[in-house]
């Protein structure tokens, strides 16, 4: 009886989510008079393989990933593959302009990210350090007290986020420039 591969499959459960992903992959064969146990031959796109049949992997990183499974039963072979994409917001970057002054003090804020191959919508989420917060990428507040007020931006966006923030001062006297000297006269 000659041995027959009639098809295989592959497929990754789930095939779309934020990193680091872990993913369930599953590998099928339907052959015919073949004798001997089938290997399994998985390539996860990313430089991670696998020899087991249905093995656990998990990307690190955002990105698509082309993922591929040979099947080898004696002299046949059959290949299967399909797509992982993985959702990463990197590099989010918070800006307040400006950053020093006297109170009442308006600052505009500005939030930027790189989103990768994600596919939904970014959530911004302030906080100003004074109690305030907004949920806009390019948000305007007033801070009405002199201090120094720590604020952060975290954007997300199907499960992945980034962080990031810096300080606004405050001066609570009109001039906030004037450095007191010694006065010699």
């Amino acid at each position: 009886q000659v041995c027959e591969i009639n098809g295989c499959t592959a497929t990754a459960t789930p095939d779309y989510g934020a990193a680091p992903l872990t993913v369930n992959f599953a590998g099928a064969v339907d052959s015919a008079g073949c004798t001997g146990t089938p290997t399994w031959d998985w390539s996860f796109g990313d430089g991670g393989t696998s020899t087991d049949q249905n093995p656990v992997h998990q990307y690190a990183a955002g990105g698509t990933y082309s993922y591929s499974l040979t099947v080898t039963i004696g002299p046949e072979q059959c290949t299967a593959g399909g797509m992982v994409t993985v959702c990463a917001v990197t590099n989010c970057q918070a800006l307040a302009t400006p950053d020093y002054g006297a109170a009442p003090l308006t600052v505009n804020f500005a939030g930027s990210a790189d989103f990768g191959v994600c596919t939904g919508t970014p959530a911004w989420a302030w906080t100003f350090g004074d109690g305030a917060t907004s949920n806009v990428q390019n948000p305007t507040h007033q801070y009405a007290a002199g201090g120094t007020y720590a604020y952060s931006l975290t954007v997300s966006e199907d499960g992945s986020s980034c962080a990031t923030g810096g300080t606004v001062t405050v001066c609570a006297v009109t001039n906030c420039s004037a450095i007191a000297t010694p006065d010699y006269g």
